[in-house]
């Protein structure tokens, strides 16, 4: 008898442990069977009683064991998701902040680039500790001349560690660096030209912390981009946590702007805010977006809320999410999180990363602007997924084939408490990776890693952050993607076989000024045509008629080629010349007005080097040396006029 119910005990455990086995076939037999209105219980690729009784129900059979068929019962749900599919000439996902951000990344910059050099001087990115710092630049249109521009915002020195401005000032708040961009044409190319700040953004307009997603589009349709800026506050010192207000910046369709965030309670109280989405949630063909908090040590409780757009930019706030219950924390406290069409409806749904104890979500839309706990499914992580990496921080989306089935691109953290055996001694992530989630006609299956920053580097965080995707790199078809502050290695294209692969001479050994995107020698020279690498490759200084392959590079491949791009080797030795003296000044330099002690040797400012060097007439012909180290900083009058504005 004992050994009777010792047998019947083994049984019952061996058909539990079959029973609860995971499985990615079982997970999107699940996931499917909940997108089309059945309860099958968690999405966790264990097939138990709940998922057979769903499928039981959705195809009106009584008891059959749908374990052994579940293959062929998953196709027939594949096709019966694919008639609900709903293909338009403009898909949903086209309103998405997202997607207006890849569309409108035409341009990748280098981090020696001249422009860049004047974005950090703005923030005072190269001085002294506390020093401040570039948190992001994006593409909007600010001049509604339907071409990309671009706004660079951060902060100024004392960001990390500063308190709130009514008790310690605002000097560290800064207003972004503006310029606007001239598109290509078949006589010149792209130029760009430095607006003044504060014409643009008149009064006290600033971006009130560094925020770990920000998002531009066309609120008011007036032709001209807007922002909402949400503020993440002080992210280190005695008050972290306690974060800021937001700001709103509409277009007054003349090429400046007004803060608006006074008009909206929300967006005036103290948030800590890491992420936000626009798209048209409601269906009414204008832009709305997402608000979150995150409490932290904010007076908020932990929120999510949607901005409901009347397309003037005249916004009526909705109580629009309602997540379901969390495991160990608020239902509403979400790391993360994203608008995109999961199950190819043309509604948005809404990506909810949660934090890492608790699988993401993703709540579905049905067109109305409500997210409800009545219609979500979980995102499946695969059984081999690691311990400690959990919280799904920066989260985009993207459609890899344009079916209309967008997929999922994110940056996720390691949590030290998941595993602390596996991070000793980390303080803050450990570990920082890039992935992807594949949408197979409503299911996201993990596609894999395309970048890891292990426990122990530097930049876990920014440079796994801000994840563009696009066809960047062959014109092939296939969408690359593009980490834009990962600057040693940005680019990762896509193989035929939908794997990411790095490209790895993408990032300083092709230091061109202002890269055209895409296929203007942009990872590789040997993607350029001829004319590229002369166009990309040659510099042309009209005062000293000369013209130079602007590095080795550019030089190697043309003799490759054997093109010369009308490059001769006295005129490349004429420029080297040039570039040595102006490399540091001369030792007998002694200008009167200025101390041979703080001769320009490359660690002055460039705002300085413009005022010795320009005056409102040109050049300043006795101060030669300073003449000469604008030049070899490429500072001509439109940059040097910007610093004189400053």
């Amino acid at each position: 008898m004992q050994y009777s119910r010792l047998l019947f005990s083994m049984i019952l455990y061996l058909v539990s442990v079959l029973t609860a086995s995971a499985d990615n076939l079982t997970a999107e037999f699940q996931t499917r069977l909940k997108l089309l209105g059945e309860q099958p219980g968690v999405i966790d690729g264990a097939f138990g009683s709940k998922t057979n009784a769903a499928a039981n129900s959705y195809f009106e059979t009584r008891n059959k064991n749908y374990r052994d068929i579940m293959s062929d019962a998953n196709q027939t749900l594949i096709h019966h998701l694919r008639q609900t599919n709903n293909v338009t000439e403009t898909p949903i996902f086209e309103t998405t902040s997202d997607f207006l951000e890849s569309r409108n990344t035409t341009i990748v910059l280098r981090d020696d680039d001249r422009i860049w050099r004047i974005v950090r001087e703005n923030f005072g990115a190269d001085g002294p500790a506390p020093r401040g710092g570039v948190s992001k630049w994006y593409q909007p249109d600010i001049t509604g001349d339907g071409v990309p521009d671009f706004v660079f915002f951060g902060m100024g020195p004392g960001y990390q560690s500063e308190c709130k401005s009514e008790k310690c000032g605002n000097a560290w708040l800064k207003k972004p660096v503006l310029a606007k961009l001239s598109d290509a044409n078949s006589n010149s190319r792209r130029t760009i030209e430095l607006l003044d700040q504060n014409v643009v953004l008149p009064g006290d307009i600033f971006s009130k912390g560094t925020g770990g997603k920000s998002i531009f589009a066309d609120f008011n349709n007036d032709g001209y981009d807007d922002f909402y800026l949400p503020s993440e506050g002080p992210v280190a010192g005695p008050i972290i946590h306690v974060g800021s207000s937001d700001v709103l910046l509409i277009s007054k369709g003349d090429g400046t702007y007004r803060d608006e965030a006074s008009k909206y309670d929300l967006l005036r109280q103290r948030t800590f805010q890491h992420w936000t989405a626009a798209g048209d949630i409601d269906n009414d063909g204008d832009i709305d977006f997402i608000f979150h908090n995150i409490k932290a040590k904010t007076k908020m409780n932990n929120k999510v809320a949607c901005f409901l757009n009347d397309g003037n930019a005249n916004f009526t706030i909705s109580d629009c999410v309602s997540p379901p219950n969390a495991k160990g924390t608020s239902r509403f406290y979400n790391w993360g999180g994203t608008l995109f069409d999961l199950n190819g409806d043309n509604n948005l749904d809404l990506w909810l990363s949660r934090n890492s104890h608790n699988v993401p979500i993703v709540l579905l839309g049905d067109g109305t602007g409500k997210f409800s706990s009545d219609n979500y499914v979980e995102v499946y992580l695969p059984k081999n997924w690691p311990k400690v990496m959990r919280q799904f921080g920066y989260v985009i989306a993207a459609d890899l084939e344009d079916d209309g089935f967008n997929e999922i691109f994110f940056s996720v953290q390691g949590d030290s408490r998941l595993s602390p055996n596996d991070c000793k001694g980390i303080k803050g992530y450990c570990g920082s990776y890039v992935g992807y989630f594949k949408n197979l006609n409503g299911f996201l299956s993990f596609g894999g890693f395309i970048k890891k920053f292990e426990k122990t580097e530097r930049g876990q965080w920014q440079g796994s952050s801000m994840i563009v995707v696009k066809d960047f790199i062959g014109n092939d078809g296939l969408k690359d993607v593009y980490l834009k502050r990962n600057y040693d290695e940005p680019f990762y294209r896509q193989s035929p076989d939908g794997s990411f692969v790095a490209v790895k001479n993408g990032a300083r050994s092709n230091p061109t000024q202002l890269l055209d995107l895409p296929n203007i020698c942009l990872a590789s020279l040997e993607t350029c045509e001829d004319i590229e690498i002369c166009v990309s490759g040659v510099v042309i200084d009209d005062a000293q008629n000369t013209r130079r392959w602007r590095n080795s590079k550019f030089e190697q491949e043309g003799k490759r080629r054997g093109i010369s791009c009308a490059v001769d080797a006295q005129s490349q030795k004429k420029q080297k010349q040039i570039v040595q003296n102006t490399t540091r000044p001369a030792v007998e330099y002694e200008d009167p007005d200025w101390p041979i002690s703080k001769r320009p040797d490359g660690t002055v400012k460039s705002k300085t080097v413009c005022h010795y060097a320009m005056d409102e007439n040109g050049w300043i012909d006795t101060h030669p040396i300073w003449v000469a180290e604008a030049k070899g900083r490429n500072l001509d009058k439109a940059f040097c006029d910007f610093f004189k504005s400053q």
